[in-house]
Order: structure tokens, then C-alpha cells, then sequence
């Protein structure tokens, strides 16, 4: 493996880890997030003027973003071969600092792992529609619901068949709900590509159909939960739901990720009460491959 850059001033490991950040999956792929540096500390902050009122009222997937950012810069930090600890919520009294993340003069090279999870933060797509196949790696879907563990998250898969049938019926009457719903889409429209004329990500990437439509396979389904639901849970789930995707990744496996059943307040109430044991349900998650290199 090629060795690390040697990058030692606190302004170029910032430019370089703000720019790593900029891959970090996001609602309607916006990068609702902004970095300052404050000695040597990095600040992960909200940008307020991103927020999607009508399908993000209180900021949780925004929030969840950041987490991501926050993630991402982190593995940037490992891969410079900086020890970081990151802080969430450092001062309650600044509403928009989600995480703070520094580091002392120590410095370690980084594993293996944490050289493939740099390496694939680049590289990472959203995945859209089906799978040619749900057959996962060996003991993957184990290390992937450790790596949420990780972030104090949970990754809940859908192994009762019955459930994942109501997972995935969810998710399509979500997807019925959001055709119907015209302010939704109204505001969908805000966030659309100029150049293509279509939602540069339709909330966090397209909504899959129901398992009948969908070509080929589902995939492994499964419901990334926090114990609670505030502020400080949604920025975990974000770093949780980075992590998740980069040792996906790294596996070459695809991600499908759907938000839709969890901006309906009763679809994700019933998430959360019948499929997922009462957890907070962050982030419906879709794990399979292509086919493709």
C-alpha cells in the first residue's frame, strides 16, 4: 500500500479532511454541513439555510448528514495517522455544533482497515433499485452490525420473513404516499439537478419498489435504530450509517438506502413499534450486489 501523505499543518489537514467529507452520503445529496477550525480541533457544524422543511421538520436527517461528515472526516484524520477523539455536542449553548473533533501530536499509521475504509470514501454510490443477488460475503451482515455498534447504533436485519415483507411494504406505500402528496414533491423539485431535470438524490437515494417490481433481488433488508431520538442520537446514527457503508463497501457490496417511511410520522412509528422493538428506526438499509466490479 502506498504510504500516507505527510500532511503536518492544522490548515492543510483541515482542507484535506473538509474535501474527504464532501463524499459523505446526504438528504438530497445536499451537504448540509460546514467546518471550522478552532486550534487543533476540526468543528462539524449544521448549515441551517440546508434545511428541507417539509420532509425534515426537525433536522433529523440533516443531523444524521453531519453524522456522516463527522464519520468521514474521522477516517480522513486515521488515515493522515492523527489519533482523534471526536465530542458530540461539545456546548449545548451553540446550537449548530454537532461534533468536535481533535487531536494531540501523537501519531500512528493507520490499519489496514482504516486505510480501506479512506480508500473507499471516494468510491462509495448510492445504490438504486434492485440487486442481482442477496448473497452476501460470509459473516459480512455480523460485521456490519458491529460497525454500527461502533457509532452506538443498532443495525436491525430483517431476518423474520414476515418482517421483511413488511419492511418492504412500507417502504412502497411510502413511495405511494410521496406521489400523492404534492407539497412533498413541491418541495423535491427544489432540490432537483438543473442539468438533468431529476432529484440529484430523491431523499437519500431512490426509493425501492416493492419486492415483486423490483428486478432481480431486494436484497438483505434491515432498519438502522438508535435507543433514543434526539439530537445527539442522530448524529451517532449518522456516523454509524458512513460506517456501515464503507465496510460495505470495501466488501463490494451495494447499498440501497430509503428515508421515505421515516419522513410519514406513522409509517415510522410502526417501524419502530412492530418491526425494530421499540428503537428509534434512523435509516432503511438494502445490502446486495450488482454484478458489477
Amino acid at each position: 500500500m502506498p504510504d500516507v501523505p505527510e500532511i503536518s499543518s492544522i490548515p492543510d489537514i483541515s482542507k484535506f479532511v473538509a474535501e474527504a467529507a464532501l463524499h459523505a452520503p446526504s438528504i438530497y445529496n445536499s451537504s448540509p454541513w460546514w467546518f471550522s477550525t478552532v486550534g487543533s480541533a476540526i468543528c462539524v457544524r449544521a448549515d441551517s439555510e440546508r434545511t428541507v422543511p417539509i420532509a425534515d421538520p426537525a433536522g433529523r436527517e440533516l443531523t444524521i448528514s453531519c453524522g456522516a461528515a463527522a464519520l468521514t472526516a474521522r477516517v480522513a484524520l486515521r488515515y493522515l495517522g492523527l489519533i482523534s477523539h471526536a465530542e458530540v455536542l461539545p456546548d449545548p449553548g451553540i446550537a449548530n455544533l454537532l461534533v468536535r473533533l481533535r487531536w494531540g501530536d501523537e501519531r500512528r499509521q493507520p490499519s489496514d482497515y482504516e486505510r480501506r475504509l479512506f480508500d473507499e470514501v471516494g468510491s462509495r454510490k448510492t445504490h438504486r433499485g434492485g440487486f442481482a443477488t442477496d448473497r452476501l460475503p460470509a459473516g459480512l451482515m455480523s460485521t456490519l452490525t458491529e460497525a454500527a455498534a461502533r457509532e452506538n447504533a443498532t443495525l436491525r436485519i430483517m431476518t423474520d420473513d414476515d418482517h421483511r415483507a413488511a419492511m418492504l411494504a412500507v417502504v412502497a406505500a411510502a413511495d405511494c404516499a410521496f406521489g400523492l402528496d404534492r407539497a412533498r414533491v413541491a418541495e423535491e423539485a427544489k432540490w432537483m439537478s438543473p442539468a438533468v431535470a431529476q432529484p440529484v438524490d430523491r431523499g437519500w437515494g431512490a426509493r425501492p419498489q416493492a419486492e415483486s417490481t423490483v428486478p432481480g433481488s431486494s436484497g438483505v433488508v434491515a432498519v438502522l435504530t438508535t435507543p433514543r431520538d434526539d439530537r445527539a442520537d442522530w448524529v451517532h446514527a449518522g456516523q454509524a450509517l458512513q460506517r456501515v457503508l464503507l465496510v460495505a463497501g470495501s466488501h463490494r457490496v451495494s447499498v440501497a438506502m430509503d428515508a421515505a417511511p421515516l419522513q410519514f410520522g406513522q409509517l415510522r412509528e410502526f417501524i419502530g413499534s412492530e418491526l425494530v422493538g421499540g428503537d428509534s428506526p434512523q435509516m432503511v438499509l438494502r445490502f446486495g450486489t450488482t454484478g458489477h466490479a
